[in-house]
């Protein structure tokens, strides 16, 4: 399966979206990629149902938050954003008005309090690009100032995510691990993460480096489903109706037959497998393999094939067992 990044749009009040970056939001999201909002204020100083600015002092600031609110759910909406986030902070109100003062407009808050908030949601959403204001928050309003250096700010923080990772770090960490429980054999994804996903790919790259600082493990594997064998399954499941989620489409279809170095028979768990995989109830793009009768299932998924990835010494026997040719006391 092929990912597509994530943006994430970072605006100061309710409307900004609809206005700032609108079309570049619709067009992604179109296209199938992953759009978030964060908005930081409530917009409370907005034009209120009256009709009176923000600065007039008669000005319902209670109803025009709660009335933005609903609007921008809705404009989110429409526009395809996946997930809208509201930070709350009070709105500051255009330059030179007396709520620039508040302790509690956006304007005056800790940026690195903001900042940590926003690079915590860049990477939970695994964020590629971020679209905010520049410096000048495109025509001065403080809270558009504000988003941008707080945004800036906030990419000090974000790098955390775990395609992000120190490699040594979390290799050291494997490999105390891996010397704590004496592992002979480890399994991971290969190269391409089995099916490119960010974090299957950073697995491979940490588990390999791992390996030089681990003392005892003497094989990696990599589980692989062979170009010859994925194309007789889809073909066989397609005849059959069957609908198949992505990643089963696409895994391994770049692996040369002859690089499967081991063949289990996991017949006998099929079942196990199954119930596994039923267990992960909201992935609702599994349905038709967890639905599947018993004696189908087996059939396609019972056997398993590995590459040896790397090994210590000279390795042989094994071809049907991940320990085949070994010796330990």
């Amino acid at each position: 399966m092929s990912f597509l990044p994530t943006l994430v749009c970072v605006h100061a009040h309710p409307d900004d979206e609809a206005f700032f970056a609108a079309g570049a939001v619709a067009h992604y999201a179109d296209l199938g990629h992953r759009v978030v909002l964060i908005t930081c204020t409530n917009g409370q100083l907005g034009i209120d149902q009256a009709g009176r600015p923000g600065s007039d002092p008669a000005h319902d600031s209670l109803t025009t938050r709660s009335v933005r609110a609903g609007e921008l759910q809705r404009a989110a909406a429409l526009l395809g954003f996946s997930r809208a986030v509201s930070l709350g902070y009070d709105d500051s109100g255009m330059a030179g008005w007396t709520q620039n003062e508040r302790p509690s407009a956006f304007m005056n808050v800790d940026v690195d309090l903001v900042a940590e908030t926003l690079a915590s949601i860049f990477d939970e959403e695994q964020a590629v690009v971020v679209v905010t204001y520049d410096e000048n928050g495109f025509y001065g309003h403080p809270d558009h100032v504000m988003a941008n250096v707080v945004t800036r700010r906030a990419l000090d923080f974000a790098p955390s995510a775990f395609m992000n990772a120190d490699v040594d770090a979390v290799a050291e960490t494997l490999a105390s691990i891996f010397d704590e429980e004496q592992a002979v054999v480890v399994v991971t994804y290969d190269e391409k993460g089995f099916y490119g996903h960010p974090d299957h790919v950073m697995a491979n790259v940490v588990t390999r480096r791992a390996l030089d600082f681990a003392k005892g493990v003497e094989r990696l594997y990599y589980p692989v489903v062979p170009r010859g064998v994925i194309t007789t399954f889809v073909d066989g499941a397609r005849d059959l109706g069957l609908s198949l989620p992505a990643w089963v489409l696409e895994a391994g279809t770049n692996v040369p037959d002859e690089l499967v170095t081991t063949t289990l028979d996991a017949r006998d768990y099929a079942t196990q497998k199954q119930a596994a995989m039923a267990a992960h109830a909201s992935q609702v793009d599994n349905d038709d393999v967890v639905r599947m009768n018993e004696d189908l299932f087996t059939l396609l998924f019972g056997t398993e094939y590995y590459q040896r990835a790397w090994s210590r010494y000279a390795a042989n026997g094994d071809h049907a067992d991940l320990f085949g040719g070994l010796s330990w006391d």
